[in-house]
């Protein structure tokens, strides 16, 4: 069986067993939704390539909406820059090294495809690394030979001081400055899980479907399930997350209906929809589905 027929074999068995995300604005499902990956990926594309060739991290995509052009901008400055330098060693290189770049560079471009399915971060670059690595390795390889010929390129030298510089001094300062962030994240979380256990029954929870109301850093909050299955807790049967904005909102009950909720504070108005994951935008009284909490 060849690369391809495991691949169909799987992506079969993926659809059939209902695997993956559907009807996210964080995660786009390449098959289920085509048009709205398409558009994503214009945008998280460049991003990634940012991370892989100047190594800006592309979890600042997290940031907000406001540093993506940029980040999307330095991202296209890093293909244009890496192209061409590319295709100036590229003559230069022996016939074993242009043998192997082929084949790694195409395998990190594909392999870029289906992590743009989520939110930019470098911890996707793990495979698209491989070959994106041996791409930078090579145009500082080439111009390390070309100083010792005597032939110095001002174009190429000054890709290669560029590239130098991004991954061979700050990108070995960058690792504790991000590993802090992740701490300052967990921190953040931490008064959050210490409620969910006071306030949950353990004994229940397997067949709750838990409703989250905006907590202090949501696009950590969505990791809190396997946070609280570290910490021993059982996991729900769902976690639905309602909204990803920082500004407080207050549950409040609407009409008669004693489980319907409707959620009153600054921004677009929510509400908790039966059947389904909470809506944004108004609509008739609604309510969590039987079985679920709502905890704030």
């Amino acid at each position: 069986m060849d690369t391809v027929q495991l691949q169909l074999v799987y992506l079969g068995m993926y659809k059939l067993h209902g695997y993956g995300a559907y009807g996210s604005g964080s995660y786009l499902d390449p098959l289920g939704e085509p048009g709205r990956f398409l558009v994503g990926a214009l945008a998280r594309l460049p991003v990634l390539l940012g991370g892989l060739v100047l190594e800006v991290p592309a979890d600042l995509w997290l940031a907000g909406e406001q540093v993506r052009p940029a980040l999307v901008g330095v991202g296209l400055l890093g293909l244009g820059m890496m192209v061409p330098l590319v295709r100036a060693a590229w003559p230069r290189l022996s016939e074993d090294e242009r043998r192997h770049g082929r084949w790694l560079f195409l395998g990190a471009a594909l392999s870029l495809l289906p992590v743009a399915a989520t939110f930019p971060s470098n911890r996707l670059l793990l495979v698209p690394g491989l070959g994106g690595s041996v791409a930078v390795a090579l145009v500082l390889v080439d111009a390390w030979r070309s100083r010792a010929r005597g032939w110095r390129p001002r174009g190429v030298a000054a890709g290669a001081a560029v590239l130098a510089l991004m991954h061979l001094v700050l990108a070995p300062l960058l690792w504790p400055l991000m590993t802090l962030a992740f701490r300052q994240g967990q921190a953040q979380t931490e008064p959050t899980l210490l409620t969910l256990e006071r306030e949950l029954d353990y004994s229940r929870l397997p067949q709750q479907r838990l409703v989250v109301f905006p907590i202090p850093t949501p696009t950590i909050a969505m990791y809190i399930p396997m946070m609280m299955v570290t910490r021993g807790m059982p996991k729900p049967l769902a976690w639905w997350q309602e909204g990803w904005r920082a500004a407080p909102l207050h549950p409040a009950r609407r009409g008669r209906a004693h489980r319907a909720l409707r959620c009153e504070g600054k921004g677009p108005p929510c509400s908790l929809t039966r059947g389904g994951p909470p809506r944004h935008g108004g609509g008739g009284p609604s309510a969590p589905p039987a079985g679920g909490r709502a905890a704030g």
